[in-house]
C-alpha cells in the first residue's frame, strides 16, 4: 500500500507538461493518480489513517510518529505522512520508506532536493577516507583513534570530525557551520587495505548542546537532532566512547544541581566532568546524522549507519547512563524550558 502510493504519486509529480492526460483538479473529492500534475485529493485519505502494522518498526526504541502537524520526523517508528509533502522548488519528489538489510525501515529522501544535492557535493569531495584526512581547508582528524590507527564503531564506521586548531592536539570543531555542504563529520566504511579504499557512508552536524534551544538546517528539522551523550572518547586506547553517568561529574557541577538525566534537560560542559587520564573528553552535544544509500547515494536521517556497513569487529558502544545509549532522543523538558 504504502509502496503503491509513493509510486503513483512520484509518477504524478513526473508528469507534468505535455502529457497528454487530463489536468489534475484539487479539492473535489476525487482522486485521480493519472492526471497531468498532482491531485490532492489522492493525499487525503493518507494524511488521516494510519499505514498497515507491516511497515512500522516494532520495538525499535524510537518515538512514535505523529502525522498531521505538519513536521516530518524521519527517524520515528512508523512512517510520518507529513514527510510526503507537495513538490516545491526544494522538494520536487517525495521519499520513500524502504527496508534494510538491518532490519525495519527507513525513510530516503531523493537526491532533488536540498539535502540530497548537499550529500553528492560531499561524497564528490570526500569520496574516501584518505581524501578527508588529506584536505586541508575544512581539515578533518580522527574523531575516535587509537593513537596508531582508526577504530571502527559499531553502526557508524571510521569518524572523522572538522578540525578547529590545536597544534599537537587537534580540538574538534563544535559548531558546524549550518550549511548543509559543510558538515562536520564525516562516516566511512572501513575496508582492508588504505583509507583510500575506505568510501564515505554518511555525514553529519553537531551544535553546541543548549537544553531548550535544538538546531534547524534547511531540509533538517529540531525534531531529527539527538542528544549525544557526555562522555570520553578512548584516545590512546581502544578508540571506544565511554558515556559519562552522574558519579562522573565534579562536586562543583553537583552542588549546581547537574546531573546526567536520561531526557536530556541538562547542560553538561567539559567542565562538569571529572578528568580521565588519556581519554579526550567532550560536553552533551546536539548532532543529526546522514547516511548515504549504496548505489543511489540519496540521503537518510537516522541515528546510525541503516545498511549496517560495519565488520563484525566493530566497536560497540555501551552505555549506563539512564536511556542505555550514546545517542537519545530529548524528554520532555518542559519543566526546564517553559
Amino acid at each position: 500500500m504504502v509502496s503503491l502510493f509513493m509510486v503513483s504519486f512520484a509518477v504524478g509529480l513526473l508528469s507534468s507538461g505535455g502529457t497528454g492526460r487530463p489536468q489534475c483538479v484539487s479539492g473535489n473529492g476525487v482522486c485521480v493518480e493519472h492526471c497531468d500534475g498532482v491531485d490532492t485529493d489522492c493525499l487525503t485519505p493518507a494524511m488521516n489513517q494510519s499505514f498497515p502494522s507491516d511497515d512500522l518498526e516494532s520495538s525499535s526504541g524510537l518515538p512514535l510518529c505523529v502525522n498531521g502537524n505538519g513536521e516530518c520526523d524521519e527517524d520515528c517508528d512508523g512512517v510520518d505522512t507529513d514527510c510526503i509533502s507537495l513538490p516545491s522548488v526544494d522538494n520536487p519528489l517525495p521519499g520513500e520508506k524502504i527496508s534494510t538489510p538491518c532490519g525495519g525501515s527507513i525513510f530516503v529522501r531523493t537526491k532533488e532536493g536540498a539535502l540530497g544535492k548537499a550529500g553528492t557535493g560531499v561524497r564528490a569531495r570526500f569520496s574516501n577516507a584518505r581524501a578527508a584526512l588529506d584536505s586541508k581547508e575544512p581539515k578533518f582528524f580522527d574523531a575516535h583513534t587509537t593513537g596508531v590507527a582508526h577504530a571502527e564503531l559499531e553502526g557508524f564506521g571510521v569518524t572523522l570530525i572538522q578540525r578547529d586548531g590545536g597544534f599537537l592536539t587537534p580540538q574538534p570543531l563544535e559548531n558546524a557551520s549550518g550549511d548543509l555542504d559543510d558538515p562536520n563529520l564525516l562516516f566511512f566504511q572501513k575496508k582492508p587495505g588504505p583509507e583510500s579504499g575506505w568510501p564515505i557512508i554518511g555525514m553529519g552536524y553537531s551544535f553546541t548542546f543548549k537544553p531548550c534551544d535544538a538546531p534547524e538546517l534547511d531540509s533538517i528539522s529540531s525534531v531529527h537532532f539527538w542528544v549525544h551523550e557526555a562522555g570520553w572518547h578512548h584516545a590512546p586506547g581502544d578508540g571506544n566512547f565511554e558515556c559519562a553517568t552522574t558519579s562522573d561529574l565534579k562536586q562543583s557541577a553537583l552542588d549546581e544541581g547537574k546531573r546526567l538525566d536520561g531526557a536530556g534537560c541538562v547542560a553538561i560542559e567539559k567542565s562538569d566532568l571529572r578528568e580521565h587520564e588519556f581519554d579526550a573528553e567532550h560536553e552533551r552535544i546536539w548532532t543529526v546524522h546522514v547516511w548515504f544509500e549504496p548505489g543511489t547515494g540519496r540521503p537518510a536521517v537516522k541515528r546510525t549507519d541503516p545498511w549496517c556497513r560495519q565488520s563484525t569487529s566493530a566497536l560497540r558502544v555501551e552505555c549506563a547512563n539512564g536511556v542505555d545509549d550514546a545517542f537519545f532522543k530529548q524528554g520532555d523538558c518542559s519543566s526546564v524550558c517553559d
